[in-house]
């Protein structure tokens, strides 16, 4: 058996000998709520240090020599040393670690241990054998979508959970024959997300519905506004909504007078913690003599940012909401209005307006761009 009354030498300005002290490389180190866990495979235990210790593990990371340990972090070190969690130790005892750094006497532990009958198991393995799944994006509705939780890591029993979900855009409105009057572009979709708490080793089933985008209006003396997007969500097991993304709204045909149409509004509302708007369509813009355009539609918005909206009469489709550090949560591009004596064009996923139908002073209708469809997203 060691002999802990042997103390070893320590280095001072003369040249003497001293002892380094450095955490041990072999132990798994994870933060928690503040504190950390030490995790040590060797000695099967699992070490809770509290949140004012936590600079003496992160000095021992580094590697101290005795002499050098700060006063306000000898006692932690010296419990350390004492839970054998210090490289080339051996021959160190708690009070020679404080003492030999030219400190008083210890006071209350700082470290409690705790005996693991399989810690390589408890930190890495669910008894069920369940891993985490990848995340995964829906672009079509799906009732009962898998979603298993594995380990939760060191001293946790839950994890977070993403849910994402982009409303579907608006269809651009249509036009009408002889009437030189253009349709307005759709709304693009909203954007929400939320995290929630799941438990670790634990089999999720949701239900996922994909917003579908709005179909553009059919150029007709009696109809052809762009029709509603639908919105995306995710409800759990006990059909409560966790995420909701609203659509972007259809754009207005344009008819006689010449009467324009109005673009649709793009969607901004939800349910989640963070919410950002689809944009709102153009209006269609056609007059006897001069352009007759449709207007553009709304972009979809992002997980970093509103969809743009085109403004005015602009032709041009509105850009997409940005993404949030890029994290892939992009708003699609609204369609752009058609040009005199033709159709609007669909937008882009996800959730972009479609653009509105040019007018026309022959003896043809035209359609408006249709809306592009939402998304899901579930993932760590």
């Amino acid at each position: 058996m060691t002999d802990k009354t042997d103390v070893p030498a320590r280095t001072s300005s003369a040249g003497s000998k001293t002892s380094q002290l450095r955490l041990r490389g072999d132990l798994r180190v994870e933060e928690v709520g503040g504190e950390l866990a030490i995790l040590d495979v060797e000695g099967e235990s699992l070490h809770r240090v509290p949140a004012d210790a936590t600079d003496a593990v992160r000095l021992l990371q580094r590697g101290v020599a005795e002499s050098d340990v700060p006063a306000d972090l000898r006692d932690a070190v010296a419990s350390l040393v004492d839970a054998g969690l210090i490289d080339g130790t051996s021959h160190v005892s708690r009070r020679a670690a404080i003492v030999g750094a030219g400190g008083a006497a210890f006071a209350a532990a700082t470290v409690t241990t705790f005996a693991l009958a399989d810690p390589a198991a408890a930190s890495t393995m669910c008894t069920n054998g369940l891993t985490t799944s990848a995340g995964v994006s829906y672009t079509s509705s799906n009732s009962s979508a898998m979603f298993n939780i594995g380990p939760a890591g060191m001293g946790m029993t839950t994890t977070s959970l993403l849910f994402r979900a982009w409303g579907g855009g608006g269809g651009g409105g249509g036009s009408v024959a002889s009437t030189q009057a253009s349709g307005g572009g759709g709304g693009g979709g909203a954007y929400a997300q939320i995290t929630q708490s799941v438990t670790e080793c634990t089999a999720y089933t949701f239900d996922v519905a994909v917003g579908s985008g709005g179909a553009g209006g059919v150029g007709a003396y009696f109809s052809g506004d762009g029709t509603d997007g639908t919105g995306s969500s995710v409800k759990d097991s006990a059909m409560t909504v966790i995420v909701n993304a609203n659509a972007g709204y259809g754009g207005a045909r344009g008819y006689a007078g010449p009467t324009n149409g109005m673009g649709g509004a793009g969607g901004s509302t939800g349910t989640g913690t963070t919410i950002t708007s689809g944009g709102t369509g153009a209006n269609g813009y056609g007059v006897f003599a001069g352009d007759k355009n449709g207007g553009g539609g709304g972009g979809g918005a992002g997980s970093g940012g509103n969809g743009v909206s085109p403004g005015g009469t602009t032709q041009t489709g509105g850009a997409g909401g940005a993404q949030n550090s890029g994290d892939g949560g992009g708003g699609g591009m609204g369609g752009d209005g058609g040009n005199a004596d033709s159709n609007g064009s669909a937008g882009s996923a996800r959730g972009g307006g479609g653009g509105g139908a040019g007018g026309t002073y022959q003896a043809n209708h035209h359609n408006g761009g249709d809306g592009a469809g939402g998304e899901v997203w579930i993932g760590m």
